[in-house]
């Protein structure tokens, strides 16, 4: 019997553990999680990938406002902001969030008000996952153009 390759044992002991947080993702959403791996992605990356994933599940959850609160930058509500106020108050919010790794996306047809009440009353008022991004990964918030009844 030969001696194994240590490389051949680092990448089996590597398989091993990605099976495991595997595992674990599927106990922590209570079923087996639907996925998809290209076989060329490097174990690194897919082993990172899943601890990601427990630590999502793990985290309690929060919202932005109320991250924003705790540090003494909660926006002010819209009632209390004139429409010269607005727009300077919203971009200081948006470059906030955006060093937070918080940015918006489909919010072109709002106005400066209207995106500031949507962030104010609903984008930041979603339960999210208290967890720190990294500078791979970010958090989106969409303000989705409402489709208009026909009458």
């Amino acid at each position: 019997m030969g001696i194994e390759n240590p490389d051949d044992l680092d990448r089996i002991d590597q398989e091993i553990r990605i099976n495991e947080l595997k595992e674990q993702a599927n106990e922590l959403v209570g079923r087996e999680m639907t996925h998809w791996e290209s076989p060329d992605c490097p174990p690194e990356i897919a082993e990172q990938f899943w601890k990601n994933v427990i630590e999502y599940e793990k985290a309690p959850l929060t919202t932005h406002f109320d991250q924003l609160a705790e540090q003494g930058q909660a926006p002010p509500a819209p009632d209390e902001l004139t429409d010269e106020q607005i727009s300077d108050r919203l971009w200081k919010l948006i470059q906030n969030l955006a060093a937070r790794r918080i940015f918006m996306d489909r919010t072109n047809h709002l106005s400066d008000r209207e995106l500031y009440e949507y962030l104010w009353s609903r984008g930041l008022r979603e339960k999210v996952p208290d967890m720190h991004m990294g500078s791979s990964g970010a958090w989106h918030l969409g303000a989705a153009r409402q489709r208009q009844r026909r009458r």
